[in-house]
């Protein structure tokens, strides 16, 4: 079977969550390129294999260095390592193909968790600018300036992320 039908067909069992019968699939190709590094790669991501994952998506971007999914996705691996200068690196250089929303939420959250609230501000301020309404990036955002004590700014974000937020007498409750 050629190599991008054997793709294909991994494919359609990674959108069914069929992740095992995918990777068994793409075993079948002979020669990788940096498609099946990149499929290969993000399946191990979704299982949360992350040595193999980051394996397959550095040999991806040795063949491709123009995907910024391979670099969004190799932030992922580093962040959830907490390997923080790996995973800004390789943001950053998504960001630098394509200025996506997930890529610039993902960066804006590394630097919240940082406290480094100017550059955390900056990039979720960028997200927004392409959907206002990114459910993510405003509760994120919604979160920094409660940590600024900037409750009302911070509520109204939450609110626009999750829906509506009732008041108890000690505490709130988040209904979406």
């Amino acid at each position: 079977m050629e190599k991008d039908s054997l793709i294909e067909k991994s494919l359609k069992l990674v959108n069914n969550h069929k992740f095992d019968d995918a990777l068994k699939i793409l075993e079948e190709i002979k020669t990788d390129d940096y498609k099946s590094y990149f499929l290969k790669g993000t399946i191990y991501l979704a299982q949360n294999k992350l040595d193999q994952a980051e394996k397959n998506l550095i040999s991806a971007s040795t063949e491709n260095n123009k995907n910024y999914l391979i670099f969004h996705n190799l932030g992922l691996i580093y962040q959830t390592k907490g390997v923080s200068n790996l995973a800004k690196e390789n943001f950053l250089k998504a960001i630098s193909i394509n200025e996506n929303i997930e890529t610039l939420s993902e960066l804006g959250k590394l630097y919240l968790n940082e406290n480094n609230f100017d550059e955390a501000e900056k990039y979720f301020q960028a997200a927004l600018k392409k959907d206002e309404d990114h459910r993510r990036t405003n509760i994120r955002l919604g979160n920094l300036y409660l940590k600024k004590f900037d409750n009302k700014k911070g509520w109204s974000y939450i609110f626009k992320g999750t829906g509506v937020i009732r008041f108890k007498e000690n505490n709130y409750e988040i209904v979406s």
